[in-house]
């Protein structure tokens, strides 16, 4: 704009000056006089606006206004016309005045023009500058507009909570640019502020503990699994109806049922006595140690829907990969050899305690330590060779392989398929039969049919017995809760105890994982109910935090308008991406459109009666929940709920489900600092908002895009498509490894990819959604006080860094988050996402090529999916 200003001025000049060498005495520079002005301002303002930070400094560098040029051009104009009425009366007179006047033009035009090009030069200078000058402090970036909140305001004292919440952890001297996270989180991390997760988690156990102490005419009028949960609680707290021995007994009861299920030999046991197992009796062990005590010992298996058609086919019974006993860190070439003692130590302990419990003496320990050195070299092979990388198990179709047990009994010859899961379904008695025509999913085929089967064939019958006895039998040693004033010791050797990795059941893509402290800290009791009933537990949860049935409503229809508002962010990122064909965008409008929002609390036979002593209650409560897991097998049509929250719903977390294409806001995350009705709408939004598109592009990260919008196994991405969102993927891989805090410590990005893609995605439609929001309803007034120097969009951009911010990791504690977490350490959740969303570097007027807005970056769930 300014360059076509410029031509005009100087075709104003020549103009002018051409008329006055010519002697046209009808003044044209007087008609052109308000055009230079016009243009010569304009231009200035110009400048000015190009000018970074609209600092006042810079107009220093402006030309000199042009208008006293211009006033003496109309003085010049004035005298020529006096001039021009006496032309007839003195030649003479009118030859010096034309010299005059082309002398005064020739100065006009070099006047103009050195305007002009000053003009220009300055344009051009300021342009370098903008590329090379240092952005100012944050305090002059982007000065906001509007109004800051006045006190009559109702939101007034929410507004000054988070203007204050800003301050106290923000350490303003950083340069949000290089280093947005310490200047979001710096002052905190060094005055050892609580994370905004610590205190709503914080929040939520006030709560939790609140209501357990509930006055008893709650507890009177409550529903039976209320009050169930309440005496499983008490007894558990405070129960002398039974004794240790009573314990014991039970115990021993329960060992001596799962060693005669079969008639194979416990060699641990009775070394002197022969072993023979053969493939019915080991798949017989195998299945009821699942069935009656939720063991795994060399398979492990679980119930779901038929991934690929959950409405209309039958659950199913799904089989993977064995479970080793101990974590893959214990077998390395350069651990095993100094920890096998300690490992063997530990296998013969419990040993020597179930014998105890049976009342079998053992007097042979060099045989006992024989068997168990066999037994942690069978499960080293298992350690190493058959527990597959979990990136490629992050590719679900690879996992779905339908066969009959008839088909499974041709594939392997030491196990027996039908045995196996009829003793599986023990808890169903008579009411469920399996035979040869019966279906399963088996995932980890090369595993689970060729690997396992292999080893279980060359190793002895001994070894095999040992192993699959001592995994049930060691967990039947757990089974039964002391009375009250006793507690199990507690066992060093836990923290290198395997665990089932319970997302391949659940697929379950969750905010954050959860923090020790989120549970160690409560009663014992309390966590137990929590857990295992999680549905009366959400239920008191609610009537202790929201005892109001209007408020809650208000709550899920606050709560659900924000995630729909992000839902239409996300949806005009689908609809502008110009790498998905419309047959894949059609995909995933539908998935879009089908998605199940789960907001605070659920809209909702045990057995369990006030006169059972704990022992009993909590024997039929754990055999209530088995007999869940495989009671879907008698519908004959699935019945799925996606209203299903999955958990008790006071936790700070939240969750996406694929096999249900589901989202879940738990009561325990819609509270401060992450929520109220009353904060200003771009914290809201960068926030509560920001979590809401995490979870929502979990439906659309590497492993969501392969479920559809009713949670089927189905991919609905063309080939091409699916080409373009991989390297996308990959673009998301290669960022996140290159961050390095220590050498040759980095995040793994391949196991991180699919938070990675969430939190990328989720605050790109949160941003969306608040700028269509404001267009709609207008912007918020400014925070009182310290925030008031906030725009709305820096205020997004600092509320979604806070949420994240947390004390600083040691290099200890940040390799043991990337050995076991999908999650990104905070830090670079916030770097990642940010230097990927060029609206930030909008929003703190950040110059291109600084460490939150590199020139080069990943464009995820954008129009360019990859550099």
């Amino acid at each position: 704009m300014i360059y076509q200003l410029l031509i005009v001025s100087l075709i104003a000049s020549l103009v002018s000056a051409q008329n006055f060498g010519n002697n046209v005495i009808p003044c044209g520079f007087e008609q052109l006089a308000p055009i230079a002005t016009e243009v010569s301002t304009t231009a200035a303002i110009a400048a000015a606006n190009l000018m970074p930070c609209g600092e006042e400094s810079c107009l220093r560098t402006l030309p000199v206004s042009p208008l006293p040029m211009v006033v003496h051009a109309f003085a010049v104009c004035s005298t020529t016309d006096v001039v021009g009425s006496s032309l007839h009366t003195s030649v003479k007179m009118s030859h010096a005045v034309s010299i005059a006047l082309k002398i005064t033009a020739l100065v006009l035009l070099l006047g103009v023009l050195g305007v002009s090009i000053g003009v220009l030069i300055v344009d051009l200078n300021i342009q370098s500058d903008i590329e090379a000058t240092p952005a100012a402090p944050a305090n002059f970036k982007n000065i906001p507009d509007g109004e800051v909140i006045q006190q009559a305001d109702k939101r007034f004292s929410k507004f000054q909570q988070i203007s204050d919440l800003y301050e106290s952890w923000m350490d303003i001297t950083a340069d949000p640019c290089d280093d947005f996270y310490h200047y979001v989180c710096g002052n905190g991390q060094t005055t050892k502020l609580q994370s905004p997760f610590t205190i709503s988690q914080n929040k939520d156990d006030d709560v939790i503990a609140r209501m357990w102490n509930a006055p008893s005419s709650y507890w009177n009028a409550a529903p039976l699994p209320v009050k169930q949960a309440k005496w499983i609680v008490d007894k558990c707290h405070n129960d002398n109806s039974y004794t240790l021995a009573d314990q014991q007994k039970k115990i021993k009861t329960m060992l001596q049922d799962y060693i005669g299920y079969t008639t194979v030999n416990v060699p641990f046991l009775y070394p002197n006595k022969a072993t023979v197992m053969d493939k019915t009796a080991l798949s017989k062990l195998l299945g009821y140690g699942k069935g009656q005590y939720g063991a795994f010992a060399l398979l492990t298996s679980f119930v779901s829907t038929d991934f690929k058609k959950p409405d209309i086919d039958p659950y199913l019974f799904y089989v993977d990969q064995p479970l080793p006993i101990f974590i893959d860190s214990v077998y390395t070439d350069d651990a095993y050899p100094t920890q096998k003692d300690a490992l063997v130590t530990e296998l013969v302990t419990t040993m020597k305690s179930i014998a105890a419990k049976l009342g079998v003496t053992i007097t042979d320990d060099d045989t006992l330590k024989k068997m168990a050195g066999d037994m942690c070299d069978f499960d080293r092979v298992i350690s190493q060779t058959m527990q597959q990388d979990p990136i490629v198990r992050r590719q679900v179709e690879r996992n779905y392989n339908p066969n009959t047990l008839a088909d499974l009994n041709k594939k392997t010859d030491q196990f027996d398929w039908v045995p196996y899961i009829q003793s599986a379904m023990t808890l169903l008695g008579d009411r469920k039969t399996a035979d040869g025509n019966t279906k399963v999913i088996i995932m980890e085929e090369d595993i689970t049919l060729n690997l396992l089967n292999a080893l279980v064939k060359k190793t002895d019958k001994v070894t095999v017995a040992n192993y699959v006895y001592w995994k049930t039998l060691s967990q039947i040693l757990t089974a039964v809760p002391p009375p009250t004033g006793h507690k199990d010791k507690a066992n060093p050797m836990d923290k290198f105890r395997a665990v089932l990795n319970t997302d391949k059941r659940t697929l379950t893509g969750m905010l954050r994982k959860p923090d020790t402290a989120d549970t160690n800290d409560a009663p014992v009791c309390t966590a137990i109910v929590q857990a295992l009933l999680p549905w009366a537990a959400s239920r008191m949860y609610v009537d202790t935090d929201i005892p109001n049935k209007d408020t809650r409503q208000t709550l899920k229809k606050n709560v659900a308008e924000i995630a729909n508002w992000i839902f239409f962010g996300f949806r005009s990122q689908l609809d502008q991406l110009n790498w998905m064909d419309d047959t894949s965008k059609q995909g995933a409008f539908d998935k879009l459109n089908k998605i199940q929002l789960n907001v605070a609390y659920p809209d909702w036979g045990l057995d369990i009666t006030a006169d059972d002593n704990f022992m009993n209650q909590w024997i039929k409560l754990t055999n209530y929940l088995r007999l869940q897991q495989v009671l879907p097998l008698l519908d004959a049509k699935p019945v799925r709920d996606r209203t299903d929250f999955s958990s008790f719903i006071g936790i700070t977390n939240a969750w996406y489900q694929p096999q249900m294409n589901s989202i879940t806001f738990p009561e325990g995350i819609l509270q401060e600092p992450f929520y109220s009705p009353d904060f200003p709408l771009a914290t809201i939004f960068g926030g509560l908002g920001s979590i809401s598109g995490h979870e929502l592009t979990h439906g659309f990260d590497d492993q969501g895009v392969q479920w559809d919008g009713i949670g089927a196994l189905n991919a609905w991405m063309s080939p091409d498509s699916q080409k373009d969102f991989n390297k996308m993927a990959q673009c998301v891989i290669d960022e996140y490894s290159s961050f390095c805090p220590f050498p040759g410590v980095c995040v793994n990005g391949a196991n991180t990819q699919g938070e990675n893609i969430a939190d990328n995605g989720g605050i790109q439609a949160a941003y969306k959604a608040l700028k269509a929001y404001e267009s709609l309803k207008g912007a918020d007034p400014r925070l009182p006080g310290f925030g008031s120097s906030f725009s709305s969009d820096q205020l997004f951009f600092l509320t979604f860094g806070q949420t994240w911010c947390d004390k600083e990791q040691s290099e200890d504690s940040f390799k043991k988050q990337i050995a076991g977490d999908v999650h990104s350490p905070a830090i670079y959740r916030v770097l990642g996402t940010i230097q990927n969303f060029p609206a930030f570097r909008n929003a703190f007027n950040c110059p291109v090529g600084k460490k939150y807005t590199p020139a080069d970056h990943c464009d995820v769930w954008t129009s360019v999916p990859f550099k």
